[in-house]
């Protein structure tokens, strides 16, 4: 059970044997720096006697030991089942918390960094957008355990919107832009369009934007053939314009492809007709006079896109099915106990040679969009968050420069129809 103080390593150095001090040393520097409760993860469990043995035999001051669960993200995701019963339902993990693993995922490039905003470390939760109140309110929520934990990612998501939504200044952005030709420009007298910063606290001011004959709208709100459950602009449609009147489209333009490049409407500023939809919209940056510019957008999903099982037991299983899996969960604690025993450098039991990540990591993770078309008020300022109307929670990314405008996505504003789709 690793009850001794040093290691003798297999190499010399001139004449002497060089000995190793084990993992405990952080016994003694426990004691010598008076900490009151040494707090390690589950892995350590089997370690606690020898920490006290050592502390008793040189008696010095002994800290409290607490052990908790690590906290893994994990989502759970509806499986097709044979039967008529229903769908089976299984945890699977999309994240790893083992540094080799990681390594692994930045050393073959898949990764940016160890502040990659994939990356479930401090440094990428925060490039990605998530804040400090996000990450406290969701362990304060979930509290610390021995138990098992298989938190959802789109918890910490969530927990992040209730922080940004109050907070976070509003803006208009388009990701994949759409030219949107106003006809009838001459004839309207919009020219400027005022928008508040945010809709529920007037206090926090207003900003102007320039209304230009061309605009840019997104892409995925036009359809050629519409339907009742589509709120967007089509053929002979009329919608509303964020701040600004409804529009109507009256012509599709096409390239030689034949793919949609541009749509030309015309525009009641006087809002006659009551519309279901009401797009955002961006100015021409070659028209808005320094209101709007080019932005590169960042769009971020699981990292591996090949997961990991971890099965639960229900109460629908069969009496069998329990038992194997409770002689399994058996004979993984005590794998998971013999090779923390062995480890001699304080590794954790997934800490091992890096299990194929970088074949697991995915390169469909990271969506980089270079012609996203944004308001120039969002500024350069690394780790400034944003809500664009009608898109998402945004950061500014420490990549921007002078030249070149980066934005990360945080979050949607509310959860996918994908992820509706997994249960709790």
């Amino acid at each position: 059970k690793q009850k001794t103080a040093y290691e003798i390593c297999a190499c010399l150095v001139g004449s002497e044997m060089c000995i190793r001090d084990r993992y405990q040393r952080r016994v003694r520097g426990d004691s010598l720096e008076n900490i009151t409760h040494s707090l390690c993860t589950l892995e350590f469990d089997i370690r606690r006697p020898a920490y006290y043995w050592l502390i008793d035999a040189l008696d010095m001051y002994r800290p409290l030991v607490w052990e908790f669960s690590r906290l893994e993200f994990a989502d759970r995701v509806t499986l097709p089942d044979d039967d008529a019963s229903g769908a089976e339902r299984d945890w699977f993990l999309y994240t790893t918390l083992s540094k080799r693993r990681l390594l692994a995922a930045v050393n073959s490039g898949k990764a940016r960094g160890w502040d990659d905003p994939r990356m479930p470390t401090l440094n990428g939760l925060r490039r990605r957008g998530f804040t400090a109140a996000a990450i406290n309110g969701l362990i304060e929520a979930i509290g610390v355990t021995r138990a098992v934990q298989r938190i959802p990612f789109r918890r910490l998501e969530q927990q992040l919107r209730v922080d940004l939504d109050p907070s976070a200044p509003r803006r208009m952005a388009v990701l994949r832009p759409l030219k949107l030709v106003i006809s009838n420009f001459d004839d309207v007298k919009l020219r400027e369009v005022t928008l508040p910063n945010h809709p529920l606290h007037a206090e926090r001011g207003s900003r102007t934007l320039p209304f230009t004959r061309t605009l840019f709208i997104e892409a995925s709100d036009f359809r050629e053939v519409d339907s009742k459950d589509f709120y967007g602009l089509a053929p002979g449609k009329e919608v509303g314009l964020r701040h600004a009147g409804n529009v109507t489209c009256s012509e599709v333009q096409r390239d030689a492809d034949g793919r949609v490049v541009a749509l030309v409407g015309t525009l009641d500023e006087h809002k006659k007709n009551k519309t279901k939809g009401h797009l955002h919209w961006v100015p021409d940056p070659e028209l808005a006079g320094g209101a709007s510019r080019r932005a590169e957008v960042r769009l971020y999903e699981w990292l591996f896109h090949v997961c990991e099982p971890v099965p639960e037991v229900t109460n629908k299983t069969k009496a069998a099915d329990v038992e194997a899996a409770a002689a399994a969960a058996k004979a993984a604690d005590e794998a998971r106990a013999a090779k923390a025993a062995d480890n001699a450098d304080g590794h954790d039991e997934n800490d091992d040679d890096g299990g194929g990540a970088e074949q697991r990591a995915s390169i469909e993770s990271e969506e980089v969009l270079t012609d996203a078309i944004v308001e120039t008020s969002v500024g350069t300022t690394p780790f400034t968050h944003f809500q664009f109307e009608r898109v998402g929670y945004f950061v500014v990314d420490p990549d921007t420069d002078g030249e070149r405008l980066v934005l990360n996505r945080a979050t949607t504003l509310k959860e996918s129809s994908a992820k509706k789709g997994m249960k709790k």
